[in-house]
């Protein structure tokens, strides 16, 4: 049996059967699908970058094409794409590319 990690087990203990996790840039975007791997009847990913680490320079079409890959090799763990946001203060075109993204692999927006 596959131990969860404390703050995962608590919540399952107190009743949550199902939760995903979220990603803020590529690396954490790899970690979330790495968790939905391990668990995968009980936890599955997002893949994103949080439009504040977008306006920071750190994300570029590269960024957008190593998000594009996670979600084709991984098309049973990541079931979103975001933090794509609405934050009017640090918009980026990338949102659009997300939004493309989205449509393209039938995934949910966050």
């Amino acid at each position: 049996m596959k131990t969860y990690p404390a703050p995962i087990d608590r919540s399952f203990g107190a009743g949550v059967s199902q939760m995903m996790t979220l990603a803020i840039d590529i690396a954490s975007s790899i970690q979330a699908i790495d968790l939905a791997k391990k668990f995968p009847n009980s936890i599955c990913s997002s893949v994103g970058v949080h439009p504040v680490k977008a306006v920071a320079s750190e994300f570029s079409e590269g960024a957008l094409l190593d998000l594009v890959k996670l979600v084709e090799k991984n098309p049973d763990a990541v079931k979103a794409v975001g933090e794509i946001g609405l934050d009017y203060k640090h918009i980026r075109e990338g949102n659009l590319a997300d939004l493309s993204l989205c449509q393209s692999y039938d995934s949910c927006c966050l």
